[in-house]
């Protein structure tokens, strides 16, 4: 190694590490609380005649982001059914029908029945570029409930969801 060659190395190698292009992306996580969904704690799940209302939360994200994965913490005793969150997509852009349905960006799904708080992680993220411009987002639940079912109480309770992101760089 010449001289010249090892001076570079020597003044550049450092500034590489410091500014992290040698490190790995870093993930960020933005949380929503039960209390982030409107009616979200216990009482907006209540069953009326084995219909339940999904509960809906806002997502803002910053600029320049991609989605990594989708998170969702709950209880679940309910034996007959289960807990499912999405991470959605509304396209506002001039082009977008109002009539369009969202696109389901990450599904996670409880299965089976626990008295114990429960978490489920998808990575299986589809269109992980955000477009803050043109879309806005948000996480639908659906599943809530509490029944009194042969004597016993059942329920499904909300505890929040998490969305794990990386801010200019792939996941």
């Amino acid at each position: 190694m010449s001289a010249v060659t090892r001076i570079i190395v020597a003044v550049c190698l450092p500034v590489l590490l410091f500014f992290g292009t040698a490190q790995a992306a870093s993930a960020e996580v933005l949380s929503l609380s039960a209390a982030s969904f409107p009616n979200g704690i216990w009482q907006s799940g209540v069953v009326m005649s084995g219909i339940t209302v999904p509960l809906r939360a806002n997502v803002t994200f910053p600029v320049s982001v991609r989605i990594c994965g989708l998170r969702l913490t709950f209880t679940d005793n309910y034996p007959d059914g289960d807990v499912t969150a999405k991470l959605l997509r509304k396209d506002v852009s001039l082009t977008a029908s109002a009539f369009d349905a969202p696109i389901t960006i990450a599904t996670v799904s409880s299965s089976g029945a626990s008295d114990l708080e429960q978490t489920v992680t998808t990575r299986a993220v589809s269109d992980r570029v955000v477009d803050v411009t043109n879309s806005f987002y948000y996480v639908e639940v659906t599943g809530l409930r509490w029944a009194l079912q042969y004597g016993d109480e059942f329920s499904v309770g909300l505890v929040g969801a998490q969305i794990e992101y990386r801010i200019g760089r792939v996941c």
